[in-house]
């Protein structure tokens, strides 16, 4: 332990306040004369920070989605409504429709968006394969 003692002072300061905030000196001693704990113990530190990169990683790649998928908001509206309605039996479709028709001021307003959406809309040229 005594070599321990004299060792502690002449690291980094940031390392001795680390290693003085987190272990105690029997785990250091420990470590220090059984050198297959200690790597045991290092290995999972390594892995915990591997964990940690991974769900930062993930974190990150899924607020890059969101943002972007949440730019386009009309878009992402069409497309939900088109897939409930794809996943309700003709008869509800049929039922959906009818209301939908009967409610001219929604029929107008949908009528307008998809104006607007095809006024917005651009075009490419190229081989559309037709």
């Amino acid at each position: 332990m005594d070599v321990i003692y004299r060792t502690l002072p002449n690291l980094k300061t940031e390392h001795q306040n680390i290693i003085s905030v987190n272990y105690k000196l029997s785990d250091l001693h420990n470590w220090m004369n059984n050198q297959e704990e200690l790597n045991q113990y290092l290995q999972g530190l390594l892995d915990g920070a591997n964990t940690n990169i991974l769900a930062i990683n993930a974190l990150i790649e899924l607020y890059n989605g969101v943002t972007i998928e949440s730019k386009d908001k009309k878009n992402h509206i069409v497309k939900g409504v088109g897939i409930l309605y794809d996943a309700l039996p003709e008869e509800s479709k049929q039922n959906v429709c009818e209301d939908l028709l009967n409610r001219k001021k929604f029929y107008e307003d949908a009528c307008l968006k998809i104006m607007d959406s095809f006024n917005q809309a651009v075009e490419v040229k190229g081989d559309v394969g037709v």
